[in-house]
């Protein structure tokens, strides 16, 4: 049983560190897909298109200036991502069907 805890925790362990590569932008889309930039309704966008919105590693800088870079699913913040406000303030951590969820932590204006 304890190697099957540890092989457990072992392959969690890879998965997080690839996942953190794809949202540092340390390595390529891992959908495979052609990675590059659209201006969509006065957002820049600098990812993979497809399944119906945008998805894989990405980076999105909307109209007002706030970033998010990460992860995303269908068009929605879904995985571990960063998203900063030109307010001050930040969000690190992960997202679920684009709403914070699970571990993160948030960063007021210093």
């Amino acid at each position: 049983m304890k190697k099957t805890g540890r092989t457990a925790a072992l392959t969690m362990l890879i998965v997080l560190i690839i996942l953190a590569l794809y949202a540092l932008g340390a390595a390529d889309a891992p959908l495979g897909g052609e990675v590059k930039t659209y201006t969509v309704d006065g957002m820049v966008f600098t990812g993979e298109l497809g399944d119906g919105g945008f998805r894989g590693a990405g980076k999105i800088v909307f109209e007002n200036g706030d970033t998010y870079d990460g992860a995303l699913l269908r068009g929605r913040f879904d995985g571990y991502g960063i998203y900063v406000s030109v307010d001050g303030w930040r969000y690190e951590g992960y997202f679920i069907n684009g709403k914070p969820e699970g571990p993160g932590q948030y960063y007021e204006q210093e």
